[in-house]
């Protein structure tokens, strides 16, 4: 039985292509499938496939792209080998992986003394200013031009950031439900365009009209049909809608497909400004794609002593560097389980949330209560936070419980032989046979704020002769610090929006040139490797880009770097 009914129009190339190609098999399901892109030497739009019923679309999962003219669509393998046949196929490539530039390091947070901190007061990342962005605030806040953050997405109602966010897509869903549900995407719109609202961090641009695009899952992957059909929402909506565009893309692939290689040539062509992560593999000739497309502006990362970040990918075709270590940004809201100490005299000591705690703060004198067995409290206990070591075969719960039952009003536990600082939990776990579930009397007891500190950080204080009180904070928080070349592309976006919203008329091929010819060098003399033509200046762009704001004459843009970009 075939699956696909015969073509009343025939003079239709698509429709040629699909009854022909989709002929082959028997019957839908007889063979296993995969993701295919069909690109054709015609447009093709869900009204020119009258060839397939409403439910042969729906189970080929058929989408089409007008940023590549062509469709993707599910096959057998036979079928993509038939239909690389038709007259009217220019090529069919099985749909690739992409990824977030992960992080190198996983969420990190600046070390604080009270509160959930960040809530309470604005502080100013050093990377803003070692770029010069404040400099260029009193002229624009970037409001101008919009920014297409392709990638998971965005928390919606963060504090810092939902005045910010104009709309977006969710290329998996082809709806409008962008929100975060990794955490990737919310540390980079925060980089370029977190509010200055005297809460959190403030952006590159804190002005900046912002779209999320969501790309990747949960776990930061995608594929090429994703990142196509985010072209084709971009170019979209900037025909829509007008005005300069953005595509900031901390994401990519070693491996380049054609369609990604088709839709790129057609953004450039249509104005849009790419800028995109170089990669985090730390290798030679090996930048991720869509980075190493001609056009489109590959950026690599520094820290803050504006030196190469070893992960950072290098290569010809690098263009600008900018800072990626330890960038403190957003994250999703109350995302983020964290725990501080703070000693008496002021002393802040690295610790770490034990999961199930308490949220909020206790302050009081401690007492060391052993491995806190039964036996191991003294008297004075009681009113006072317990400090105990891991070990002697006892659970958190346990060790927490007996704590709780001498009237302790806060625990402490240190590592018992490592210097590394451990997340634990006190939510035991039950099994019966292959199910396994959490305690229940555990998730219903109440509990106290419970911390966890390094084993050189318990011995110090046990060994502190004078008695300070200790103050244990425990909360979600909204902030933290990532690394990564997927942290120093948003902010090489932040800086072109600043540029181009004092020179609206500019074209983004303008823009990119500004980027590159304002950039300070580093490293070898010249354009390099290593740092391409160096790192980003918001204010140099900005006076490269539109001199008149700044009473400057006109300059053209004297270093290129071959055809290539």
């Amino acid at each position: 039985m075939r699956a696909f009914r015969d073509a009343a129009d025939t003079d239709n190339p698509m429709k040629k292509i699909l009854a022909l190609s989709l002929f082959l098999v028997p019957s839908l399901f007889a063979a296993e499938t995969h993701r295919y892109l069909v690109a054709t030497t015609h447009a093709s739009h869900l009204t020119n496939l009258r060839v397939l019923s409403a439910g042969e679309v729906t189970a080929r999962n058929v989408r089409t792209f007008d940023a590549i003219d062509g469709f993707a669509v599910d096959l057998t393998d036979a079928e993509a080998a038939e239909m690389r046949k038709s007259a009217g196929v220019r090529y069919v490539s099985r749909t690739i992986a992409i990824h977030s530039a992960d992080s190198v390091a996983p969420p990190r947070l600046a070390p604080h003394a009270e509160g959930p901190p960040l809530a309470a007061k604005q502080v100013i990342p050093p990377n803003i200013d070692l770029l010069h962005a404040r400099d260029v605030w009193p002229l624009t806040r970037g409001g101008n031009v919009n920014i297409a953050i392709i990638d998971t997405g965005i928390d919606v109602g963060h504090a810092d950031l939902v005045e910010n966010i104009a709309g977006g897509y969710n290329t998996f869903t082809k709806q409008g439900d962008f929100n975060d549900d990794n955490q990737h995407g919310t540390h980079v719109a925060g980089i370029i365009g977190a509010l200055d609202n005297n809460i959190g961090v403030v952006g590159v641009a804190p002005g900046a009209r912002m779209y999320a695009v969501k790309v990747l899952d949960a776990e930061g992957n995608g594929t090429d049909e994703n990142l196509v059909a985010a072209a084709d929402w971009v170019m979209a909506s900037k025909h829509a809608k007008g005005g300069n565009w953005i595509m900031s893309m901390s994401l990519g692939s070693h491996e380049l497909s054609p369609p990604v290689e088709e839709a790129f040539q057609r953004l450039v062509a249509d104005g849009v400004l790419c800028i995109a992560a170089a990669g985090n593999d730390g290798g030679f000739y090996d930048m991720l794609y869509p980075a190493a497309l001609p056009g489109v502006v590959s950026v690599g990362a520094v820290d803050n002593d504006k030196v190469r970040a070893d992960f950072s990918d290098i290569g010809p075709t690098l263009n600008v560097v900018a800072p990626g270590v330890s960038i403190l940004s957003t994250l999703p809201t109350r995302s983020i389980k964290r725990g501080v100490i703070t000693v008496g005299d002021g002393t802040v000591v690295p610790s770490a949330m034990v999961t199930g705690t308490r949220l909020g703060d206790v302050t009081g004198e401690w007492v060391s209560c052993g491995y806190g067995a039964a036996g191991d409290f003294p008297p004075e206990t009681r009113g006072r936070i317990a400090v105990m070591s891991r070990g002697m075969s006892l659970t958190f719960s346990e060790k927490v419980r007996n704590a709780r039952a001498a009237g302790a009003i806060g625990a402490v536990i240190f590592n018992s032989n490592l210097t590394t600082i451990t997340t634990w939990t006190l939510i035991t776990t039950i099994c019966d046979g292959d199910v396994c579930y959490d305690n229940p009397s555990d998730l219903a007891y109440d509990w106290p704020v419970v911390v966890s500190m390094s084993n050189a950080d318990g011995l110090k204080l046990l060994a502190n002769a004078k008695q300070q009180t200790l103050t244990l904070s425990t909360y979600l928080d909204d902030y933290g610090t990532l690394s990564g070349t997927s942290m120093a592309t948003p902010h090489v976006t932040g800086v072109a929006a600043l540029a181009w919203s004092l020179a609206p008329s500019a074209t983004a091929k303008q823009v990119a040139a500004a980027l590159r010819s304002s950039a300070t060098d580093l490293g070898p003399l010249g354009v390099d490797n290593y740092y391409g033509f160096g790192i980003v200046d918001a204010l140099g762009t900005a006076k490269w880009l539109a001199p008149a704001a700044f009473a400057l004459p006109a300059r053209p843009d004297i270093r290129t770097r071959g055809a290539h970009h």
